[in-house]
C-alpha cells in the first residue's frame, strides 16, 4: 500500500521513554527526519517520579538538561528506609532508619512526570520533532527484510496508520520503528514477546496535597524532632524516596515538586479494595507514622497495578530497524527505581543503531551490534530481577535491609554506574567482556539471594525478625569507600576486587545476625558458587 507520509524514524508514544530518545535523536542526528505520535493530548499524572544515578547522568551529559532538572525539577536526597514493629504502631522519631546524611556524589532527582513531559514535548518541537497528539497508531506493519539501499536511497517499508480524534486516517512508512507506547506494547503484541514474570506483586499508588513535611516538625510540637534530624545531620528527608519497609511491602513518599507528594503501597499485599479512595486510606491509616504525616493530607487521585513485572523476548533488532523502549519492552520493579534507567540506556543504543545505519553500516554489522545489545539488556533486566524475586519478605527488617542496601548499591555503582559513564555498553568488546562474566554475577546474585531467605527464615523462627527495628541508625555507605572510582579508568581487575570485598562485608554481616561465629575468607570464584555460612 502507498504511504502518502515518510519519516526516518517514527516513535510510537510520546510519554517519557518517547520523549527523552527523541531528544537525544535530534541531538545527534539532526539530519535525521523524526516523527512522535501520542494519544493523549495533555500530559497527565504518572508514577515513576524517581530517577537514579545512570538516568540522571543520561539527562545530563546525554541529553544537555542539567540547568532544566535544577531549576525545574527536585534535586533528591537518595533512597530511604524506615522501620516498623510487627504492630506497626511505631513513631516516626522510634523507627530504625537507612539512609544518607548528606546528597549523594552523583546528582538524582525527584520528577514532576506531566510537567517534565510537557517540557520535553515542547523543546522536541523546537528541535524539529513532528509531533503529533491526540492521534492512534493502528495497522502497524514491520517490514523483517533487509532494508538495503536502493539506488543510494534508503528505503521506508514500516508502515502504520495514524487515526486523529475526528476518524482522519493517514497512512505512514518509516525505516525506523521505536515503540515508545508503553503498556499498549505495540510490537511486542505484534511479534509475540511478551513474558511473563513470576515476581508477582502488584501496587496502588497516589498524588496527595498536604502531606507533613517530615524536615519541618519541630521540638516544641514533636519533642524528639531535634535529636531525629541530629542523626541524619539535618539533611533534606522529604527530599529523599522515603520508603516505609514492612514484611511483604512497602510505602512511598516522593515529593514531585509544588505542594504535591506522590504516595505508593508495593509488594504483596495487593488487595482489589486497596484501588479504591477509601481502601487505599484505610490501608495507608494501619501504619502508625505513615499515618502521621497524612493526618491533614487531601487524596487527589489514586492509580493501581495488580500485577506490574513482565519480560520480553527481545529489546531490540537492529538490522530490522525497530526497538522497543521502557515499558513497551519490559517491567521489573520500583522499589529501585530503576525504569528511567532502563530507558537511558536502551535510547543511547537505540540512537548509535540509527546513528550506524545511517553512516552507511552494513545489515550484518547492525544485526552483530543489536545482538549484543539486546543480550546485554536480558543481562541486565535479569541481573535486576535477581533482587526482588522472592525477597520481599526480607524488606520489614533493619538489620536485613541494611545488609541488602549495602550490597545492591555498592553492586549497582561497581558493575553498571561505572559501566555507563564510561560508555562500556556502546563498546563492543566491553560488553563481550560484560557478558562473559554473565553467568557468574547472575549466580553470585542468585547466592545472595538465598542467603537473605535464610536469613528470613532463621530470625522469624527464633522470634528476631523484628529486633532492630527500633531506634538504630546507618547512613547506607557502609560500601561506598570506592564511589570516587566510579567513571573513571581503573586498573584491570579493579572491578572483581571491589566485587570480591562487597561478597566478603556481606557473608560475615550475615554470619553476625545469624550469631555465628566469623568463617574463612573466600575469593571471588568460591563466591560464584553456592555459598554455605558456617
Amino acid at each position: 500500500m502507498h504511504a502518502a507520509n515518510q519519516v526516518d524514524v517514527a516513535i510510537l508514544g510520546g510519554g517519557l521513554a518517547g520523549n527523552l530518545v527523541a531528544r537525544q535523536l535530534r541531538r545527534t542526528l539532526p539530519h535525521v527526519s523524526v516523527a512522535l505520535f501520542e494519544k493523549d493530548v495533555e500530559r497527565g499524572f504518572k508514577v515513576g517520579e524517581s530517577s537514579v544515578e545512570i538516568a540522571s547522568n543520561f539527562f545530563i551529559r546525554k541529553l544537555g538538561l542539567s540547568t532544566y532538572m535544577y531549576d525545574e525539577q527536585l534535586a533528591k536526597n537518595g533512597l530511604r528506609f524506615f522501620f516498623d514493629t510487627p504492630q506497626k504502631d511505631a513513631a516516626l522519631f522510634e523507627m530504625s532508619e537507612v539512609g544518607s546524611d548528606k546528597l549523594p556524589t552523583f546528582p538524582t532527582f525527584q520528577i514532576d512526570r506531566a510537567r517534565f513531559e510537557a517540557d520535553l514535548l515542547a523543546m522536541n518541537r523546537q528541535s524539529g520533532v513532528d509531533v503529533h497528539l491526540g492521534v492512534s497508531v493502528r495497522d502497524l506493519s514491520l517490514e523483517s527484510a533487509p532494508m538495503p539501499r536502493e539506488g543510494g536511497a534508503l528505503p521506508h517499508r514500516h508502515q502504520f496508520t495514524v487515526e486523529s480524534s475526528d476518524g482522519t486516517r493517514t497512512r505512514w512508512a518509516a525505516r525506523w520503528v521505536i515503540d515508545a507506547s508503553g503498556r499498549q506494547q505495540l510490537i511486542s503484541k505484534l511479534r509475540g514477546f511478551k513474558k511473563r514474570e513470576e515476581h508477582a506483586c502488584g501496587a496502588v499508588w497516589g498524588r496527595f496535597k498536604h502531606v507533613t513535611d517530615m524536615d519541618a516538625l519541630t521540638e516544641a510540637e514533636h519533642p524528639g524532632a531535634d535529636a531525629w534530624k541530629a542523626r541524619a545531620r539535618h539533611t533534606a528527608r522529604v527530599l529523599s524516596t522515603n520508603h516505609f519497609c514492612y514484611r511483604g511491602y512497602w510505602i512511598w513518599f516522593i515529593p514531585i515538586a509544588r505542594g504535591i507528594t506522590s504516595l505508593g503501597v508495593v509488594g504483596e499485599v495487593f488487595d482489589p479494595s486497596m484501588r479504591t479512595e477509601e481502601g487505599f486510606w484505610k490501608f495507608l491509616r494501619g501504619h502508625r507514622a505513615v499515618a502521621s504525616l497524612l493526618e491533614n493530607a487531601e487524596m487527589i487521585d489514586v492509580g493501581s497495578s495488580a500485577r506490574y513485572a513482565y519480560a520480553t523476548e527481545r529489546f531490540f533488532a537492529g538490522q530490522e530497524r525497530w526497538a522497543m523502549i521502557g515499558e513497551a519492552a519490559a517491567f521489573s520493579d520500583p522499589f529501585y527505581s530503576p525504569g528511567s534507567d532502563y530507558i537511558s540506556i536502551e535510547s543511547d543504543m537505540i540512537t548509535d543503531m540509527i546513528r550506524r545505519d545511517f553512516g552507511g553500516e552494513s545489515d550484518e554489522l547492525l544485526r552483530e551490534r543489536s545482538d549484543l545489545y539486546d543480550a546485554f539488556m536480558q543481562f541486565r533486566f535479569e541481573a535486576t530481577m535477581k533482587l526482588y524475586r522472592h525477597l520481599y519478605p526480607s524488606f520489614g527488617s533493619f538489620e536485613m535491609m541494611r545488609l541488602k542496601w549495602n550490597f545492591d548499591i555498592s553492586c549497582y555503582y561497581n558493575l553498571w554506574v561505572d559501566f555507563f559513564l564510561r560508555d562500556h555498553h556502546l563498546d563492543v568488546r566491553k560488553l563481550r567482556e560484560q557478558l562473559r562474566r554473565r553467568d557468574y554475577v547472575l549466580s553470585a546474585l542468585e547466592n545472595f539471594s538465598q542467603l537473605l531467605q535464610r536469613l528470613v527464615r532463621d530470625l522469624e523462627a527464633g522470634g528476631q525478625y523484628h529486633r532492630s527495628n527500633l531506634g538504630l541508625y546507618n547512613n547506607g555507605t557502609d560500601l561506598l569507600y570506592f564511589q570516587d572510582e566510579i567513571g573513571r579508568e581503573r586498573k584491570k581487575g579493579a572491578v572483581n576486587t571491589r566485587t570480591e570485598e562487597i561478597f566478603e562485608f556481606c557473608l560475615a554481616e550475615a554470619r553476625r545476625i545469624l550469631g555465628e561465629p566469623a568463617g574463612p575468607s573466600l575469593d571471588l570464584h568460591q563466591f560464584m558458587e553456592p555459598v554455605q555460612l558456617a
